[in-house]
């Protein structure tokens, strides 16, 4: 297809055209022309207010459950929803039916997204089975092709399996990616534990339950060695703790889900359960702190956390809700 794109602002900080408005002629799929006033009447012509143009974007984490949950997101419809969004490229996570916790479920993934228009990366399970006891077939499947590993939401409790995980996955190449929640204290929680929480008679979870979680993990990581990405994190002191563990020289990474950048605790007054999702909405405080780890290098990078649910799921009392909501068209 031969397209036009009329006064568009590019953003690309390794071109010479970052920040500048131009026209850019695209003909066969590939651009072959960026200048001012491109003269052709030939071709397709998108223009408008207010376009802009980048490269493809990359999400680390997104949720497409298949298989087994195809009811909620299926391989076709998550990559649909991903180039819907800007998104070439998806990490997906492995908390399916069967999970992604051996050779021949990477091997699926992989297969059933080949050549299509969104590259599709697996993360396999951390865990055998997602069970959180034993180490999953973690080389079987770098060979096969997962590029992390992870159990996902399921915060691991087993502190001597993440750092076996942590040990085995620096040998292979690879890193580990971890949910921090201690399920112990944000057991039966619905939203951030705070004055909404309280006026809206919903149990809290409190910051806390991500931050003792993620103090142990780094602790392990300055043990183990390897390297450990935070996925989702969303609280003020989990920034600082993050600061001070690379400034320490530990190899960890961190990210933070784009809801969590903009929405605040209180947009849940209604009690919408589109909004329940983990971690929770949180405070404005916590949001600028959020903010400015991003601005300052000590939050690396900002995910989806596309985590798509079936309607039987998320039409019911708030208590009774799933966790999750979709992201990648919108993040």
């Amino acid at each position: 297809m031969n397209i036009l794109i009329r006064s568009a602002k590019i953003i690309d900080p390794n071109s010479s055209f970052n920040g500048k408005k131009a026209d850019i002629l695209i003909e066969n799929g590939e651009i072959v022309e960026i200048k001012q006033n491109i003269k052709n009447d030939k071709y397709k012509v998108i223009e408008g207010e207010n376009i802009h143009v980048s490269p493809g974007w990359f999400d680390m984490q997104a949720n497409f459950r298949d298989p087994g949950f195809e009811h909620k997101e299926d391989l076709e419809s998550g990559m649909n929803c991903a180039a819907a969004g800007g998104f070439t490229g998806v990490c997906v996570m492995p908390s399916t039916n069967p999970p992604l916790h051996s050779k021949s479920q990477i091997d699926y993934v992989i297969n059933k997204t080949k050549g299509s228009i969104v590259d599709v990366f697996p993360v396999g399970c951390i865990s055998h089975n997602y069970e959180g006891k034993d180490l999953a077939e973690m080389h079987d499947m770098k060979m096969a092709g997962a590029v992390a590993f992870s159990d996902d939401k399921k915060a691991i409790k087993d502190a001597g399996l993440v750092l076996r995980a942590l040990q085995y996955s620096h040998n292979i190449g690879s890193f580990i990616i971890t949910h921090c929640d201690d399920a112990s204290i944000s057991h039966g929680g619905q939203m951030n534990e705070g004055e909404n929480s309280t006026a809206l008679g919903l149990k809290g979870m409190p910051g806390l339950a991500e931050e003792l979680m993620l103090e142990r993990n780094l602790s392990i990581l300055a043990y183990a060695g390897g390297k450990l990405h935070i996925p989702t994190v969303s609280t003020k002191n989990s920034v600082e703790m993050i600061r001070l563990a690379k400034a320490k020289g530990l190899n960890v990474t961190a990210g933070v889900a784009a809801v969590n950048l903009f929405l605040e605790d209180s947009a849940l007054n209604d009690f919408d359960s589109n909004l329940k999702v983990n971690p929770p909405l949180r405070t404005k405080e916590e949001i600028e702190a959020l903010k400015k780890g991003l601005a300052s290098g000590v939050i690396d990078v900002i995910v989806s956390d596309h985590s798509p649910e079936d309607i039987e799921s998320k039409d019911l009392e708030f208590d009774y809700a799933s966790f999750g909501m979709i992201g990648l068209e919108t993040a």
